[in-house]
């Protein structure tokens, strides 16, 4: 069933018209990405039009969570002690911990959202163990379905469909990323009392957060035509290799090369900010 979370079925136009004005298409990885800057805050991709079959709640539920991120510089410095409000009434102090780690206006949009850190909790073990966290952020969906063209008598993704995520990515490539991992560090035991909410008591979420990120640096960055295949209600790749892709990989992977190498490239600066060990 979570294979029918992939394209939603926009329009096939040999004409290549530019994409409507229409809501619909999926943004799951990217909320996580975005979730990764906003709350720990770090960084993702894409909102789904409908929740995602497997999807973790972020209700008090058993659950469970690979990674990779990085700057390249002297790490930063652990983040010094700071009285921590409760989980439930923390979203101010998270704001106020993330101010200044972008002038980007998109980061005080994704601040405005609530329960913050329940919030990034949920996403990332989505994101860790495949499935997608687009439920939890649909602040981030975009506002046009995804469209595909007919080119050579293939079907393809049309570019112009990447073109919704480039805000989205320019900002997560705008984050002082030691920056983030002073304000993760900080928010850190928020983290994992929401973890224990999410089933996982006395767990550092810390371990959940590198297998996410690596998950997704992970997801291969095609260069050119990505060829499609048009079933009754989704498009789906042509390639096999691409289509067994996790969920979450598959949705980065919609947001185009050029934002994929960016969305990647600030997760792996913040991956080895955060210490994390790189995979082989």
């Amino acid at each position: 069933m979570s294979d029918l979370e992939d394209f939603d079925l926009g329009e096939a136009d040999p004409a290549a018209k530019p994409p409507k004005d229409e809501p619909g298409f999926p943004i799951g990885i990217l909320s996580a990405v975005l979730l990764l800057v906003v709350v720990v805050v770090g960084a993702a991709f894409l909102v789904l039009r409908r929740p995602a079959v497997e999807t973790v709640a972020v209700s008090p539920t058993p659950l469970q969570s690979s990674v990779t991120a990085s700057p390249v510089g002297s790490p930063s410095p652990a983040a010094p002690p700071t009285s921590l409000p409760p989980l439930a009434e923390s979203d101010a102090f998270v704001r106020e911990q993330a101010a200044g780690l972008s002038s980007h206006p998109q980061l005080a949009i994704w601040l405005a959202s609530r329960g913050l850190v329940r919030v990034f909790a949920a996403a990332v073990l989505n994101l860790a163990d495949g499935r997608s966290p687009a439920p939890l952020v649909p602040f981030l969906a975009p506002k046009a379905k995804f469209f595909a063209v007919e080119r050579g008598g293939r079907l393809i993704a049309d570019e112009r469909s990447f073109a919704q995520y480039d805000d989205f990515a320019n900002a997560v490539a705008s984050l002082d990323t030691p920056g983030v991992a002073r304000v993760y560090k900080t928010c850190l035991p928020l983290l994992n009392t929401a973890y224990a909410e999410l089933g996982y008591p006395n767990a550092d979420f810390s371990p959940t957060l590198e297998r996410a990120i690596a998950r997704l640096l992970e997801t291969p960055v095609v260069e050119g035509d990505i060829g499609l295949r048009k079933d009754p209600l989704f498009y789906r790749y042509a390639d096999p290799a691409l289509e067994r892709l996790s969920l979450a990989q598959k949705q980065l992977l919609r947001t185009g090369p050029r934002n994929a190498r960016l969305l990647q490239g600030k997760l792996r600066d913040l991956y080895r900010e955060l210490g994390f060990t790189p995979h082989s």
